[in-house]
Parts: C-alpha cells; structure tokens; sequence
C-alpha cells in the first residue's frame, strides 16, 4: 500500500509516497500519490500533503483527483481531503468533462466513491450547478447532488 517511512520514525517522510491498487487481471486500477506521507502510530493515522488520485479502468473514462492534504486511518480505508479538492472526468471523445470542486471530500479507494456534505460546484461541459453535498461513484460515472442544487442547463 502506502510507502512510508518505518512505524517507529513519526517524522515526515521526504520521499513521495504512493499506492497502486491493481484489478484482477493485473492491470492497475488506481494510483495514489502523496509529496509528503507522515504517519502518527499513537493516533492511528496518515497525513497527507499534496495528493492526487488517478482511477483509470481499462474501458470507461479515467478520474483525476487532487487536493492540497489529506488524512487518513492507518488502515487507509479512506481519505478525508482537505483544501481546493478537485475531482476530473476527462472522456477521450467528444463528450463534456465533468469537473467538481470543493474544498473538502472524503475518499473510499476500496468502494471508489467520492462524498461531500459541504458546498461543491458542478462543471460539465462549460454549464455549472451548486450544490450542498454530492455523492460520486467513480466506477459508475455516477454522480449525486443532494441538496440546494442550483443552476441552469439550456438545452
């Protein structure tokens, strides 16, 4: 999973860090990266800075994920990011990409899905929607404004 450096060092690593989770047949699914990983063994955590996500199927659209930290349990079964959090879906042919920003998001790299309570913009092409939380499902190209929607698609 996570390079990082020995449980008895609490220190910062210096050396990126990263994750590469790999689908059945070998390939990879996704990628984790981190510039600086520092793990606190006393509170069971990781802290993260300068992450970025790449989930890139074999067959469906790839997302891009980045944000200025993160942190997370030891076990890594998410990841609460933390400030200009952005979330990328860039088709390869002539559909819009699909572009979410907010400024926190939490991340579950086993389900790959994508959640957040607070205030997020919605950019699909160059139409923009705001809501209060959205729920996106990576595997799925999925995605769920929950409350305060506001905007306007023409047709």
């Amino acid at each position: 999973m996570i390079r990082r450096p020995p449980r008895s060092t609490p220190k910062p690593s210096s050396a990126a860090s990263d994750v590469y989770k790999r689908q059945e047949d070998g390939q990879p699914l996704y990628k984790l990266w981190a510039r600086r990983a520092e793990e606190q063994p006393s509170e069971n955590r990781l802290f993260l800075s300068g992450v970025r996500v790449e989930y890139r199927p074999t067959e469906d659209i790839p997302w891009f994920l980045s944000a200025e930290s993160g942190e997370a349990p030891t076990d890594e079964s998410y990841i609460d990011l933390r400030g200009a959090v952005e979330l990328l879906n860039e088709p390869q042919d002539q559909r819009d990409r699909t572009l979410v920003r907010t400024q926190a998001l939490r991340f579950e790299p086993e389900n790959l899905v994508a959640s957040s309570e607070g205030s997020v913009s919605l950019f699909v092409g160059d139409r923009r929607l705001d809501a209060m939380g959205i729920r996106v499902y990576l595997r799925d190209e999925r995605l769920e404004l929950e409350s305060e929607v506001h905007g306007q698609f023409d047709p």
